[in-house]
This record gives C-alpha cells, structure tokens and sequence, in this order.
C-alpha cells in the first residue's frame, strides 16, 4: 500500500498565484462557456421564480371565482306564488344567516316577517307554506339548485289577491349571508 505525502494545491493545478495565470484560465473558450452557462441558468433561475409566483396567484384567482357561489332570490308565478332562494353560481353556497326586511323593520325568521305584513296590511286570507326549520341553522345550496323559503295556495284564477301579495311582496328585502368553499364571505342584499 502506497501512502502519498505530498500536498496538492489549487495553485499548483492551475498555476502560480499571479494575476496573468488567472486571467489567462478565464479567457481560455471552455471556462468562458461554463461561466456564461452559470450565468443564464442563475437569470433562468431567477425568471421561473417570478413568473411561476405570478402564475399561481392568477391560477388560484382563478379558482376561486370559478366556483363562487351566485345566490338570487326570486318571486315565481308559476302555479302558485312562490319565494325561492337560488345559487346560480358554479361552486356551493354556505348560507349563514338570511334576515328580511319590511317597511324598516328588520325579521330574523320568517313567522316574523309573516306577522310583521299581517299586521301592517290588509293582507288576503290565504295560507303560507313554509319551513321555519330550512332557515334556523346554516345551510348549504349546491350550484345550479334552489330552495322554496315560502309558497303560497293562491291560485292564477284569483288574480286580485295575487296582485295584491305581488305589491306587498316587492317590499320585502332580503339580507343573505353566505360563503364560498374557501371561507369568503359575501352578503346579498336583495
């Protein structure tokens, strides 16, 4: 086994320790190639790092409006009177809290409200169908769907008290309070 004593140095490999010997193993063609190559891979470095930032900013942007929830209330007239809460967004709606409004006084539930236009108006003997239990607790609405708040028996042949439910009905506003799956909050005020 043979053991080596002797010391190798980085200046004994390249050359002496002199300016001329270094600028000489600059300038020759290969270490210039590998500089310039260092070079261009740190700016490519660099410029990945910056765009894919940019990138995945837009990219979550992006996915957060493509599923954010729309939610519409409407009054339908189809065979009978009907209030219905809808998300015509693309992504699930998580429906907080939904308050009404009528003439400034504010109903947290719908028997409030109910009693709140019974006792302000002459209100047409008729009966209202809904779910108190829909509304008390949060709630989620999938895209594209919908959910009946209140329907009425009226019918399209008593058009009288149709048009009358129609005059008291436009005087409601709605307060909604609902999320999208990533926990931001919206507030519709209808």
């Amino acid at each position: 086994m043979k053991i080596y004593t002797d010391t190798i140095y980085v200046k004994d490999i390249v050359g002496t320790n002199d300016m001329n010997s270094w600028t000489e193993y600059l300038l020759q063609p290969s270490s210039i190639i590998s500089i310039i190559a260092i070079v261009v891979s740190v700016i490519a470095v660099l410029f990945s790092i910056k765009y894919n930032r940019k990138s995945l900013k837009m990219a979550h942007k992006h996915n957060m409006l493509s599923v954010r929830p729309i939610i519409n209330t409407t009054i339908a007239l189809q065979k009978k009177p009907t209030f219905i809460l809808e998300n015509n967004g693309i992504g699930p709606a998580f429906i907080k809290k939904i308050s009404f409004t009528y003439k400034d006084k504010t109903a947290e539930n719908i028997s409030t409200l109910l009693d709140l236009i019974k006792h302000e108006n002459n209100f047409p003997n008729i009966n209202i169908n809904y779910s108190e239990n829909k509304l008390k607790s949060s709630f989620s609405l999938s895209e594209k769907s919908k959910i009946i708040i209140f329907s009425t028996d009226l019918s399209k042949e008593n058009m009288e008290d149709i048009q009358q439910f129609n005059r008291i009905f436009e005087k409601i506003g709605t307060s909604i309070l609902y999320s999208d799956i990533y926990k931001n909050e919206y507030k519709k005020i209808c």
